[in-house]
């Protein structure tokens, strides 16, 4: 039940990062559409947008990796990482060579 408790609490963070950055850039992006700025202000504007949804799209992954232990011992086994403490769910990254 614990477990289930934590992967919903961790949906329940990407759903929120979701909505907060494609809110952020749809708004940011209208505001920089419908006023007059500088073109270089508008050029900032949509770049921090496209930063807003590149990290809508790669934030998930994080999450998970750093809330659901299940999720994190499976990543550490894929990438071949050679130390992982079950007990204290501590990552020493070493790559294997």
């Amino acid at each position: 039940m614990e477990a289930i408790n934590r992967i919903l609490k961790s949906l329940t963070i990407n759903i929120g990062l979701y909505v907060f950055t494609w809110f952020a850039a749809i708004f940011s992006m209208c505001i920089s559409n419908f006023l007059v700025f500088r073109i270089e202000t508008i050029r900032c504007v949509n770049q921090i947008a496209g930063f807003l949804l590149v990290c809508n799209s790669s934030l998930q992954v994080f999450v998970f990796f750093f809330r659901t232990p299940d999720y994190r011992r499976a990543i550490c086994k894929f990438y071949g990482f050679r130390r992982y403490d079950e007990k204290n769910s501590t990552i020493a990254v070493f790559p294997l060579s």
